[in-house]
């Protein structure tokens, strides 16, 4: 058994170079080839393609084939705008008005989702709203994605970075769910390539992420650390504006109602 062991033809030497070899390929990533990449982005996308093209063959009216709202997420933003074009932009912060609107709409089994977003994104809301459900669904996604991956791909400098971009699974989860990280994303990069030679330009899109509350620590913070005055003055101001904006339009009372204590969803 030794004498094999030490055997420099034996089976455990010709493994050990090879397992290195494959060590090292997974460590520096050389395995992950331009070819690779576009190969298995290609195949992702038809992939995603596919499940779309199931999704709205089966789908009864604005519900799949399981009775939800197709694109659960966008549900929210358009059950919101539709409220505001009714004249009841406060509506959407009651969860049992919201519930009772989204089920008159999509069909009485459909969950209670809720609205938390602030009033200022009720007018993207209201505008989507104007549209078709089907088609507000595919304008609101197929022009966020085109500025996601467009806006992401200058960032990494790299003209041909849209095709990974684009088959990455968060960007299916994203598409299929309707939500606006796509925007949001966009927004991001957008001000990240305009902050250095454009900073008001950077902190107007910035101040636009305001409908994301929870990024409102974090973005200051990093325009702060990095001394970007001009940016985080354009932002503030931004935010001031879309804020009185939003108060003549909609009123105070539904900024109040934003404000109140989150609903309880009901069990």
């Amino acid at each position: 058994m030794r004498r094999w062991c030490r055997r420099p033809d034996g089976p455990r030497a010709r493994t050990r170079p090879k397992l290195h070899r494959v060590i090292d390929l997974l460590r520096t990533g050389a395995w992950l080839t331009l070819d690779r990449i576009r190969a298995y982005s290609t195949v992702l996308l038809i992939g995603y393609a596919a499940v779309f093209i199931f999704l709205f063959a089966t789908a009864h009216g604005n519900n799949d084939m399981f009775g939800r709202p197709i694109g659960t997420d966008f549900s929210v933003v358009y059950v919101a705008g539709k409220s505001v074009l009714a004249g009841h932009p406060a509506q959407p912060y009651d969860l049992a008005q919201y519930a009772q609107a989204a089920q008159a709409m999509f069909g009485a089994a459909t969950p209670e989702y809720g609205w938390f977003y602030p009033p200022s994104f009720l007018a993207p809301a209201a505008l989507l709203a104007l549209l078709p459900y089907k088609l507000a669904f595919l304008m609101w996604q197929g022009a966020g994605l085109a500025a996601f991956a467009i806006l992401c791909a200058a960032c990494l400098h790299w003209r041909r970075a849209w095709l990974p971009i684009l088959a990455f699974p968060a960007v299916f989860v994203c598409l299929g769910h309707g939500q606006n990280g796509f925007c949001t994303a966009a927004l991001i990069a957008g001000g990240l390539l305009a902050l250095d030679r454009r900073p008001l330009l950077a902190g107007v899109l910035f101040g636009l992420l305001a409908y994301k509350p929870q990024l409102a620590t974090v973005i200051p913070a990093a325009l702060l650390a990095g001394l970007h005055g001009r940016a985080i003055l354009s932002a503030t101001v931004t935010v001031a504006l879309t804020t009185a904006a939003t108060l003549a339009a909609f009123g105070l009372k539904t900024w109040i109602a934003f404000a109140g204590p989150p609903p309880s969803p009901r069990v």
